[in-house]
């Protein structure tokens, strides 16, 4: 059942709000874990997750048939009782708090390290909380509107770094494959794996959707993550080699300390 009020968001911009949300994790805190475990690999684990990723995208869109868009939690009360519905919510309200945790701490940490060395952390990260607090009080669609303001200009910055810094990558370092067998790529799996299935936080608000999404719609935003953890893993074993690379805490934003106009 799509939602049919005056609350109710567009599919591109509740694809921005994923796209911000998720790309997060992918852009920037699984690429170091990523490179640290897979090194020279870390780009074959990605392309390696793109198949079991497809499926769980597709199994995400039969629940979304299944259910109708409608509530999730409420779907899951009417069809299979409280407890099942209790279950959900608490599993969720544990997930999405991990999620928050990390995404402050990580936020604060490299807010403190890259502009504002100052600052104390809890002042950051306090602030980073109220803001969001303001965010949710202002509402899904307040955020799906900034949110489809944002990443435009994430998309036009990421393209500028990428193509001001092609003279200074050596794809060769892609290269040779494997080295140290299937192992490296297949523990890089697991986190490439962990950032990607975050897509499942579309379920979440699926009922507040404006039109029914089609799965080729979905796979389209799955590819658009891929690529957002394909790029800057690429590109950051091409600019600095995979062991320095492996070194970095940011990679994805060290690429602008490359950037000469």
């Amino acid at each position: 059942m799509v939602n049919k009020t005056g609350v109710a968001i567009g599919i591109i911009p509740s694809f921005s709000i994923i796209a911000l949300a998720v790309g997060l994790m992918n852009h920037v805190m699984v690429i170091p874990s990523l490179l640290q475990e897979a090194r020279r690999d870390a780009w074959l684990s990605v392309l390696t997750v793109i198949l079991p990723y497809t499926i769980w995208t597709l199994i995400l869109y039969y629940i979304m048939k299944k259910t109708k868009q409608q509530q999730i939690s409420t779907w899951l009360r009417e069809n299979y009782g409280t407890a099942i519905s209790a279950v959900f919510r608490a599993f969720f309200i544990a997930y999405l708090f991990s999620i928050m945790v990390l995404t402050v701490k990580d936020t604060t940490i490299w807010t403190h390290a890259s502009y504002l060395p100052r600052t104390p952390q809890l002042v950051l990260s306090a602030s980073l909380v109220l803001l969001c607090c303001f965010a949710a009080q202002a509402g899904l669609r307040a955020i799906a509107i900034t949110s489809g303001i944002l990443l435009p200009f994430v998309i036009v910055f990421g393209d500028f770094v990428m193509s001001t810094n092609l003279p200074k990558k050596n794809y060769s370092l892609l290269t040779p494959i494997m080295e140290h067998g299937a192992e490296p790529i297949l523990k890089g799996c697991m986190y490439v794996g962990g950032g990607l299935v975050e897509l499942i936080i579309i379920l979440l608000f699926q009922h507040r959707l404006k039109k029914v999404i089609r799965p080729w719609s979905l796979c389209l935003l799955a590819i658009f993550l891929v690529i957002l953890v394909f790029g800057p893993v690429t590109g950051a074993i091409a600019e600095f080699g995979p062991f320095e690379a492996a070194k970095l805490r940011y990679p994805a934003y060290e690429e602008w300390r490359l950037v000469q106009v």
